[in-house]
């Protein structure tokens, strides 16, 4: 198997920012390169967090929500995605506080969002945690 050596690359989105590196290398071996893309934000419901470029598809393959909760408190991470025009809410995870502590919890999927949409994330929350995050990484594949 060859290496193949990727550079880091950070951006600011919207205010936000993209950094590849929660996201695996592109596949060089065949076809136009995979371009890796990777997103953390704050959480103010509901947050655009990235919008697909219109020459591309989105495809979500990492998730993962962080909060600093006290005991008692909850929060549920949502990322919604636009596919064929119908916006679809994916779940990502939930911590339950119970001790003050910034937990995360997340999840391995397979999402996609169509070119021009925008990615929004969402958190359904009991009380109202100090801090709250919710990060995707992924990969942009050229239009078929």
């Amino acid at each position: 198997m060859k290496r193949v050596a990727v550079p880091v690359i950070a951006l600011v989105v919207a205010g936000f920012a993209v950094s590849d590196s929660h996201a695996a290398p592109p596949d060089k071996t065949s076809g136009p390169a995979l371009e890796p893309v990777g997103v953390c934000s704050p959480v103010y419901n509901p947050t655009n967090a990235y919008t697909v470029p219109s020459d591309r598809v989105l495809v979500i393959e990492d998730a993962s929500l962080g909060a600093s909760l006290d005991a008692g408190e909850l929060m549920i991470g949502v990322i919604a995605t636009s596919t064929d025009g119908v916006e679809v809410e994916h779940y990502v995870g939930k911590i339950d506080g119970d001790v003050f502590r910034f937990d995360r919890d997340g999840r391995s999927m397979t999402v996609y969002a169509d070119p021009g949409t925008n990615v929004i994330i969402k958190a359904a929350r009991r009380n109202s945690p100090e801090s709250m995050e919710i990060c995707f990484s992924g990969r942009l594949e050229p239009l078929p």
